[in-house]
């Protein structure tokens, strides 16, 4: 036989590569876990002392940003001839009713024309509550008692959307009821009724929104010439590629007619308005029919700032005494967490 060439093939232990590879996986998840837990620990000594030990020098960076908006006398005097139709969107429920209760004993009283919209939760307390407060108009919106059903766990969201959109419509049937010449009303025709005055903004909030009316006026006054005669103005947010403002908005009457007129003669499903009262009104009913988007302002506070990047500048979460003190008073709509109580040296949640 003649000798033949063998060639011949050692294989390595099954293990060894696998092994080896194994490892660096680990030495590379420690540094890793190591990497993360340096720079997280570094984020939150920043934060920290960002919002415990710098409040006094973040508050007054905000305060410059948030200065009055004008010390002309003209300019408040034209500001404060402004008349704005107020609605808020309550319920008779305990804990809500008394939101509505520190409104209309606040800065209700400011209002030209403040009115609640409730359910028929608990009418007797809350007719007793408009007795009491007669500068406060009271209206129930039937169907609307699951509005808050969104929040609960296993609860009906498309009821809770469906009591949103009523109480929507009900600020726009309640605005031009008396007047449905949105500009020109007709003189009362009974002797010795007083017309309401036909009012320049109509504004609409959740019921833990808190209002400086005076700063509020000059606010839309300032905002006016970028987007009139269609302005709504609020505390911008996008979502989904939409845009809708966060705990209200205030509109101009003009827009504020049109969008009366559409509801009267087009429903929610034709509309396309199938959720809900600011991501879902913004898109279909604002944007898509009438072809106007929000104007932000950055003296519109809800509680979104709270937990988000906005405006070129973030809220602290938990904000001292001297950041209610300096930046606060500048602001017109905030959320009831910027309240800042005294008695328990924090802010106020109700």
């Amino acid at each position: 036989l003649s000798p033949t060439m063998v060639s011949i093939s050692i294989p390595l232990p099954r293990a060894s590569i696998p092994t080896s590879i194994t490892m660096h996986r680990q030495r590379t998840a420690s540094l890793l876990t190591v990497l993360a837990v340096t720079i997280g620990t570094s984020l939150f000594l920043l934060t920290s002392k960002k919002y415990e030990y710098d409040e006094a020098a973040y508050a007054s960076l905000l305060t410059r940003q948030l200065s009055p908006v004008s010390t002309d006398p003209e300019f408040k005097a034209r500001a404060a001839g402004q008349a704005i139709s107020f609605y808020v969107k309550t319920s008779g429920k305990k804990r809500y009713l008394g939101r509505a209760e520190r409104i209309a004993d606040t800065w209700g009283k400011d209002a030209d024309s403040i009115t609640f919209l409730f359910d028929n939760d608990d009418k007797e307390a809350v007719d007793e509550f408009g007795r009491e407060r007669p500068w406060a108009k009271i209206q129930h919106v039937e169907g609307t008692e699951r509005f808050g059903e969104y929040k609960i766990t296993g609860g009906d969201s498309g009821a809770a959307h469906t009591a949103q959109r009523l109480k929507t419509r009900a600020v726009f049937a309640s605005e031009f009821r008396d007047h449905d010449d949105a500009v020109t009303p007709e003189p009362p025709e009974e002797k010795g009724q007083q017309q309401q005055p036909v009012a320049d903004w109509v504004c609409y909030l959740d019921d833990d929104m808190l209002v400086n009316v005076a700063n509020l006026k000059e606010d839309l006054i300032e905002k006016e010439p970028l987007c009139a005669p269609n302005c709504l103005i609020g505390d911008e947010w996008g979502h989904g590629g939409d845009k809708f403002t966060a705990g209200g908005w205030c509109m101009q009457r003009p827009l504020a007619a049109r969008v009366s007129e559409l509801l009267k003669d087009h429903t929610d499903k034709e509309l396309r308005w199938t959720s809900t009262d600011d991501v879902s009104f913004n898109s279909r009913v604002i944007r898509d029919k009438l072809g106007v988007s929000p104007t932000d302002s950055e003296r519109w506070c809800s509680e979104l700032i709270m937990r988000k990047r906005h405006k070129s500048y973030k809220f602290p979460k938990v904000p001292g005494k001297t950041y209610w003190e300096t930046v606060v008073p500048n602001l017109a709509v905030y959320h009831i967490r910027f309240l800042w109580s005294d008695d328990a040296a924090e802010f106020s949640f109700v």
